[in-house]
């Protein structure tokens, strides 16, 4: 809260922050997604050992689409409600030093 008051006072506008945190937020979703198709890469040799068939990812605009569409949605609906919340917040009230 601290952060978007001083955003505020700086100069940024709501329209900024939302921007901000939203973009953030697909950043991170887009992290998390990239980390886990490393993580399903290199452990699906090890998977497929233990049960004994021969399981592969597919690799193909179908997916790579929908894996994208995913991480676009999931990132807006998780950056959307802080970013609107935290950016109603009026400096002066979250700034102000409390006693």
């Amino acid at each position: 809260m601290k952060e978007v008051g001083i955003r505020k006072t700086t100069g940024a506008q709501r329209g900024q922050l939302i921007a901000q945190f939203l973009s953030e937020s697909m950043l991170f979703t887009l992290i998390g997604l990239l980390l886990a198709i490393v993580i399903a890469e290199t452990s699906l040799p090890m998977l497929n050992l233990v049960v004994g068939k021969n399981l592969s990812m597919p690799f193909n605009a179908v997916t790579i689409g929908g894996l994208s569409l995913f991480c676009i949605v999931l990132g807006t609906l998780a950056g959307s409600y802080p970013a609107i919340y935290l950016s109603s917040f009026r400096p002066a009230i979250v700034l102000k030093p409390q006693v």
